[in-house]
């Protein structure tokens, strides 16, 4: 059963010490940076990406969110099972529509999370005994890699076969994966630049590389990537709470005629 919850609405943080410190202390078990900027597609965003997109992808994505009475959210701690696979971001700047986080995998890294900011025992529980599904929604992304010109300095990175910084642009089609679940459908892009973390990388320095990325991308192709839009989990729970004011209105009407009848069958 889905809990209620939502995510967190915070604030745009600008101090360079607040975000050294949310890098340090997810330095143990990020695996990764993410920068990016949400955009409302359109024709221009297909047309753009049909002539300097390249390695488009397809795929589907089941995401399972995951708290316990909303305090990760609250925190800009989002944990998930995304096609089975335990995952989470945890948000560093930023605000719905761009946003700085680190990301975490696997179950692991995911307990240590839990552990670290509910200050509850992990041992011996399963991700789910620990925490309560509060959302899903099945999403059908389309995926391009950018090349890179932007004057920003590409970071040296420690060599990795399977990671590297990447500058991409994803459009996601979401929607409820069933009819138990709020009717919800959504559609947002996302330019997003990526870095591994790791070894002696610094948070804060790759923040700022891929801010000047991806803000290279957006200013030189405004119409391809007019900023606006929400995310998936924002519409999500306010499609939720907009079904529960109504269905809360129905029951009221449907007690107010009750009583009503019961007054008129006792005269």
């Amino acid at each position: 059963m889905l809990t209620r919850a939502g995510p967190k609405s915070f604030k745009s943080f600008k101090s360079s010490a607040f975000i050294a410190c949310c890098f340090a202390s997810a330095r143990p078990f990020a695996s990764a940076v993410e920068v990016e900027r949400k955009f409302c597609p359109n024709d221009h965003s297909y047309q753009y990406l049909a002539i300097n997109g390249y390695d488009k992808k397809r795929t589907r994505i089941h995401d399972i969110y995951y708290d316990r009475y909303g305090q990760l959210f609250q925190l800009g701690v989002y944990l998930r099972r995304r096609n089975g696979e335990w995952e989470g971001k945890i948000s560093v700047s930023g605000n719905y529509i761009d946003s700085v986080c680190t990301e975490i995998l696997g179950a692991d890294a995911v307990k240590e999370v839990i552990k670290r900011n509910l200050k509850i025992s992990t041992d011996g529980k399963t991700i789910q005994e620990l925490l309560k599904p509060c959302a899903e929604f099945i999403t059908d992304r389309q995926s391009w890699t950018l090349a890179d010109h932007s004057t920003a300095p590409t970071p040296t990175l420690t060599p990795t076969p399977t990671f590297q910084s990447k500058l991409s642009v994803v459009i996601d089609e979401s929607h409820s994966p069933s009819p138990s679940n709020p009717h919800f459908k959504h559609i947002v892009g996302e330019v997003e630049w990526t870095a591994p973390l790791f070894g002696a990388q610094r948070g804060n320095h790759l923040e700022r590389i891929g801010k000047e990325k991806v803000e290279a991308v957006m200013r030189a192709h405004p119409q391809a990537f007019p900023r606006c839009g929400a995310g998936k989990l924002t519409v999500y729970f306010q499609t939720l709470s907009r079904r529960r004011k109504v269905t809360n209105f129905l029951m009221h009407i449907l007690a107010k005629l009750g009583r009503t009848l019961r007054q008129h069958v006792g005269t």
